[in-house]
């Protein structure tokens, strides 16, 4: 599961044109933690699932 979010994710952000640091503004995280999201090492909590979504 980790694996695919991860691709996912990165996916939607390049689609979206959001650079790493980008999308951690808006999820209100570092860009260390996106990394990790991308590279399967983490998996956000609900509430970054959600704006996640928004972004």
């Amino acid at each position: 599961m980790k694996n695919i979010f991860s691709k996912r994710l990165k996916s939607a952000r390049l689609i979206k044109g959001y650079s790493m640091q980008d999308l951690a503004v808006m999820l209100n995280v570092s860009k260390q933690m996106v990394s990790k999201y991308e590279n399967g090492k983490s998996i956000p909590d609900s509430s970054g699932l959600i704006k996640m979504a928004k972004a």
